[in-house]
């Protein structure tokens, strides 16, 4: 598994099934998609929550989003 970056939920979308998460460390926001947020076992993101997240990149589009997720700093 990749290292885990922190962030905080920057907005989460429930009925379009994605969102944002704000890297602490200044980066620009990241997507997150429900896919994910099912395999971890997670229902919902609240803005403002703390989360632990790793990324990958898209091969095609070359943009970076979530691959991996869990609550907390």
């Amino acid at each position: 598994m990749h290292a885990m970056d922190a962030g905080i939920v920057d907005f989460y979308n429930a009925e379009r099934g994605f969102g944002y998460i704000r890297p602490k460390g200044g980066d620009p926001d990241v997507r997150v998609e429900f896919e994910v947020l099912r395999v971890a076992g997670i229902r919902m993101l609240e803005q403002g929550q703390s989360v632990q997240y790793s990324t990958t990149e898209n091969a095609v589009t070359g943009k970076i989003t979530v691959d991996a997720i869990m609550l907390g700093d």
